[in-house]
């Protein structure tokens, strides 16, 4: 439905509380670089995190979201057991008991090769949780439950993680930095869930324009959109 639809969980998605207030700006985040191991992805990864939800503090109490910082996890290999299930990705995140991150060994594969990889990881996951807080999960179940509605979740958590990145001062952002994030985001591997190559650049640059996170709403795209 278009966004004017009456129905709650519709209401939820498409016009969500969480699109109206400008993005905040970062402070304190660790400059971009590559990965290597797990010891400095836990340290790039927890500093960003840290970063991320100090930033987000204030925006979270003026929606009336929970302020309370969620955990981070690290974990060998691509498998992980979570409150959520035993899940295998690069990196996750859990809705249950509040929420938490989780970044496995496998997401070096992208951080070890982009200078932004953590960056990407680190708020595409974080996306995920101000969707949680947003009570999106639960609407996205109940209006679809299928691949097209995890892919407008997905690609709007890429589009939320690269809003962040265009509000993030470590780093200046030149031709060169931005002409990078398109092969980055093209190198996803296409599951029917994550979107199209052409969705996630797409939906990944179109955060780099964002000024608020309503610029990011999949949930009025049409479908050609999200594929």
């Amino acid at each position: 439905p278009g966004p004017t639809s009456t129905n709650p969980d519709w209401v939820t998605l498409q016009q969500s509380a969480l699109y109206a207030p400008p993005l905040p700006t970062l402070a304190g985040c660790p400059p971009p670089g590559v990965v290597l191991t797990m010891v400095e992805l836990e340290a790039a990864a927890g500093a960003q995190m840290d970063c991320l939800q100090a930033a987000w503090k204030p925006t979270l109490a003026d929606l009336g979201y929970s302020t309370q910082d969620i955990p981070v996890f690290f974990f060998a290999g691509d498998r992980v057991e979570t409150p959520c299930g035993e899940v295998s990705a690069p990196a996750l995140y859990c809705s249950a008991q509040g929420g938490a991150i989780y970044f496995g060994e496998t997401t070096l594969n992208g951080a070890a090769w982009h200078d932004f990889g953590v960056k990407d990881m680190a708020g595409h996951e974080y996306g995920h949780h101000l969707q949680s807080e947003a009570g999106m999960f639960m609407a996205e179940y109940s209006v679809g439950g299928d691949n097209e509605s995890a892919r407008r979740l997905e690609l709007q958590a890429t589009c939320f993680g690269y809003a962040m990145i265009a509000h993030d001062p470590s780093f200046t952002m030149t031709r060169s930095v931005y002409d990078s994030f398109e092969p980055y985001l093209r190198a996803v591997v296409e599951d029917g869930i994550h979107g199209s190559k052409d969705s996630v650049a797409t939906w990944g640059l179109r955060g780099l324009y964002s000024s608020s996170l309503g610029n990011c709403n999949t949930w009025t795209a049409l479908p050609g959109d999200v594929d």
